[in-house]
Parts: structure tokens; C-alpha cells; sequence
């Protein structure tokens, strides 16, 4: 781990200040867990923020770049590019401290069902996990009572942000068959390209409700299910 300077200090805890107020003008219930983070090389996990228990953990690109744009008072910007960073990862600590709230959602509002599935040997070797989805068997029902899966996988350079996300049949002996992605699942998600587990869809889609709805020039649907 490396340690924060004074500057990213600073801009991180103004920033965690205005992300805090928008949490309380949304969803109050959630501004009571502890904000723990740490601060590694961008060379770790991609450069890819993403969270170890209830820490959120951020590469130097990151903070450096929170610290930069505070200097230069480009504060909304801040905001809409990190403020959704920092909320992102924030719910993924709740869903890992409150999974039965998370689980309802999933399973009783989002179409999720949980169930073992059994992953193809050659897609196996090529996944990544992600730390903050490690438990990939969730499934979507669809409304022709079709079952769909997502996993993400490496491309052929095995950089972690160099991946495809493909969409796999559930068949009936729970084995997974590729196909085309699902014009009915990417409607349902309003299109959020982070949509290959349950978690980074509700990370990304409640992240950037929050943010919306305090006002800020977020990309988000308001009429998204």
C-alpha cells in the first residue's frame, strides 16, 4: 500500500464531504457505514478501484487526479468522475455488510435468480473475477422463462481491463451455451455497460441515481426500472 500526500488528502476528504450530503438527500439509511480506503499503485488490479472488505481501495492514477482537479477548482467535474467512483465503491461495501437487502432486490424487483451453473472449462481459464462479484451464480429469467448468465473474460492480451463480456444460455442440465447478448436484459439494465453481476449493476445504476438526483450531469435514465 502506499501512502496518501497531503494533497489528495485533502481533495478526497472535500470530496467524500459532498458525497456524503448527496447519499443524505437520497438514501439516508445508507450514510451510516464507516469510509475506509487505501491507496495502491495503479500497476495492482489494472489500476481498477474496487474494494477488500469494507475498504475501498484506490490506485494513485486516481488520487493523484482527485488532488489535481481540486487544485484547479474544477470541482464539478470531480463530482461527476470520482464523487461516482467513490459512491460506486461505497456500495459495494453494502452490499457485502447488508447481502439480505441486496439479495431481495436481485431476486424479487430485478429478475435475478441464484443457482449453481456450471461454467465451461474453456471459459474457465480465461475468466476474471471480479473482487467485488466473486460469487458469479446468478442467473436472469427472462419473460420466456429462458434463463441467461454473464461472465466476463480475458481477451488474448490477458490485460484485466481488456475483456468481453459475453452472454450464456442456461440450459436445462445447468451447463452454459454462448449467444447473442439479450436485447431484453440490456433494456431492462437501461443499457449499463457494467451489467455481468448483480452487483456492479445496482453499484453503477444506484451510483449514478444519486448523483442525478442531487442535480449533477449524470448520463442516467430517468424512467430506468
Amino acid at each position: 500500500t502506499l501512502n496518501f500526500n497531503n494533497s489528495e488528502r485533502k481533495s478526497i476528504l472535500w470530496l467524500l464531504s459532498i458525497v456524503k450530503k448527496c447519499i443524505q438527500n437520497t438514501i439516508p439509511s445508507w450514510n451510516i457505514y464507516p469510509w475506509n480506503f487505501i491507496k495502491i499503485s495503479r500497476k495492482i488490479e489494472g489500476g481498477m478501484p474496487h474494494t477488500i472488505n469494507n475498504y475501498i481501495v484506490l490506485p494513485d492514477s486516481i488520487t493523484s487526479s482527485i488532488a489535481t482537479f481540486y487544485q484547479k477548482k474544477k470541482y464539478n467535474e470531480i463530482i461527476e468522475e470520482y464523487g461516482l467512483i467513490l459512491i460506486h465503491e461505497y456500495i459495494h461495501v453494502i452490499q457485502k455488510l447488508n447481502p439480505n437487502i441486496f439479495n431481495n432486490l436481485y431476486q424479487n424487483y430485478w429478475n435475478y435468480s441464484y443457482q449453481k451453473v456450471n461454467i465451461p472449462n474453456d471459459l474457465q481459464n480465461i475468466q476474471r473475477i471480479n473482487p467485488d462479484g466473486l460469487d458469479t451464480n446468478w442467473v436472469y429469467n427472462k419473460n420466456d422463462e429462458s434463463k441467461i448468465a454473464h461472465h466476463v473474460v480475458l481477451k488474448k492480451t490477458n490485460q484485466l481491463d481488456d475483456i468481453n463480456i459475453i452472454t450464456l444460455k442456461v440450459n436445462k442440465d445447468q451447463s452454459l451455451t454462448e449467444t447473442q447478448k439479450d436485447k431484453e436484459f440490456k433494456s431492462f439494465f437501461c443499457k449499463n455497460s457494467q451489467n455481468y453481476h448483480p452487483h456492479e449493476n445496482s453499484a453503477s445504476l444506484i451510483s449514478e441515481y444519486i448523483l442525478f438526483k442531487n442535480g449533477y450531469n449524470i448520463n442516467f435514465n430517468d424512467n430506468c426500472k
